[in-house]
């Protein structure tokens, strides 16, 4: 599957002088997290809901939170979108034409959705994707805290906590930022220490789920899902946090879960032959994660060729190819069992 056949044609973008109290309404409205700053229909610029944080800094135009972001390409495939996205650290690309014309964005929960049946999501359980830290406060503390823990943790959720430690609910960044929008305070002036000082609990969420440590991690994500969260907090069995869980963290265990190892007879492994083909090991572990090897058997042919031979045990057929390079006659072995994987699966 290509990036364009999942990302998001409608894109709502601002430009650099756009108001930020207008960008983050326009993130409330639709519901987002990035918004891609354009002229001329080229992407400039991103800015996300974390550029927010600094609220003695809320005012301004979109220039100044801005900063440049990966693009891919519409032709690119999920896999190496997922790449770019967990190296960067990004939550959404924005992608573009031959021209370099923004024509979609696709984020975390467009290549999770995606992904949402791979079968290494069915072997773990939250304890095992988890982030181990937490960070609660209590009702009766103040916004501006939450503010400095959500901005040296940069994450956008905490839990609320009462005082035996129980979870109570949840506070989001969004909804913090809500309040920030002038029309919340009838167009009058803002005034950030007004902010910083109300009280936690003016801003409380219930949890409808509850995620514990041995919750499998397929059921959290299509919780997470279904709910169009960023994360969401596991607790024991006292109701105490004990962990985070985000999209990043099971972005990256789908991209890093399991090495897939190859097995080479005939010729002895060298890093010029294990680069080219490294990209499409990634990819073919995404797509069958519950490969664990692949053997490359390979032999010369004649005096000046090679022939790779790769059996592909499941379908009783084997991938080959001959070429006058080794290092290209591995490569394409390793397209054409890519391909055929990839259309078997389709």
């Amino acid at each position: 599957m290509l990036v364009e056949d999942l990302m998001k044609r409608k894109v709502i973008t601002v430009t650099k002088d756009e108001d930020v109290m207008r960008a983050v309404a326009l993130m409330e409205k639709y519901d987002i997290k990035e918004l891609p700053v354009v002229e001329d229909s080229k992407v400039i610029g991103i800015v996300t809901l974390y550029d927010f944080l600094y609220l003695g800094k809320v005012s301004g135009n979109v220039g100044s939170y801005m900063f440049s972001p990966p693009l891919i390409h519409r032709k690119a495939t999920l896999e190496e979108a997922l790449e770019l996205m967990v190296a960067s650290g990004v939550e959404a690309l924005p992608v573009i034409d031959e021209n370099g014309k923004l024509v979609g964005i696709i984020s975390e929960y467009d290549i999770l959705s995606s992904f949402r049946d791979a079968p290494i999501f069915r072997q773990l359980q939250a304890r095992d994707v988890m982030r181990r830290y937490f960070a609660p406060i209590h009702p009766d503390d103040n916004i501006g805290k939450a503010l400095r823990i959500m901005q040296f943790y940069r994450i956008d959720r905490l839990p609320v906590v009462d005082e035996q430690n129980k979870v109570e609910g949840i506070v989001l960044l969004i909804d913090i930022l809500r309040v920030l929008s002038l029309k919340r305070f009838n167009k009058l002036k803002f005034k950030p220490e007004k902010l910083i000082s109300t009280e936690v609990k003016g801003v409380l969420r219930k949890l409808h789920f509850k995620v514990r440590e041995d919750t499998p991690v397929s059921q959290v994500l299509t919780y997470m899902l279904k709910e169009r969260l960023k994360g969401t907090y596991v607790t024991n069995e006292r109701d105490e946090p004990v962990g985070i869980i985000l999209r990043r963290d099971l972005l990256e265990k789908l991209r890093s879960s399991r090495k897939l190892e190859v097995m080479f007879s005939g010729v002895e492994i060298t890093q010029t032959l294990m680069q080219p083909i490294t990209p499409i090991l990634r990819k073919l572990h995404l797509i069958f994660p519950e490969w664990d090897r692949i053997e490359v058997h390979v032999k010369r042919v004649g005096r000046n060729k090679y022939e790779v031979r790769i059996p592909i045990r499941p379908y009783h057929t084997t991938i080959h190819h001959i070429d006058f390079s080794l290092r290209k006659a591995v490569k394409v072995g390793f397209d054409k069992l890519y391909e055929f994987l990839r259309r078997r699966r389709e």
